[in-house]
């Protein structure tokens, strides 16, 4: 059982080295007992986040209704929580990808060229 990470040039690279994954119709199956294929299409890498400092900000832990159906507000609580800022934007990465799962037997010979080697170090989606 391993983890594989598929990256294409495009959608339609893709979608022609899947086709050893389509049914008869032509329809993508995307999990048998011997694999399990997520396409996910373009990643986003996350925005880079710094905290800059604090906020102080007002929450009220014990609001709720009262034993006569009325809504209490409770006393408010003061809490710092952290304030960041962007110190880097949103990253989309290059191609078109997929991950594959491999429980019995090995990945198709039209996928290999696709096969990250070596896969990510910290893969922005992973299953499950």
């Amino acid at each position: 059982m391993t983890d594989h990470y598929l990256k294409a040039a495009d959608k339609a690279a893709m979608d022609a080295a899947l086709a050893v994954y389509h049914d008869e119709e032509g329809n993508l199956v995307p999990q048998t007992e011997d694999y399990f294929l997520d396409v996910v299409g373009t990643l986003v890498k996350p925005p880079v986040m710094e905290q800059t400092g604090t906020q102080t900000v007002f929450t009220y832990p014990n609001a709720g209704i009262d034993e006569n159906g009325d809504w209490q507000n409770g006393d408010p609580v003061e809490v710092e929580v952290p304030v960041y800022t962007e110190v880097a934007p949103a990253q989309t990465l290059s191609g078109y990808h997929a991950n594959l799962y491999i429980i019995n037997g090995e990945v198709p010979e039209s996928l290999l060229p696709l096969v990250l080697d070596p896969p990510p170090e910290t893969p922005l989606r992973v299953r499950c």
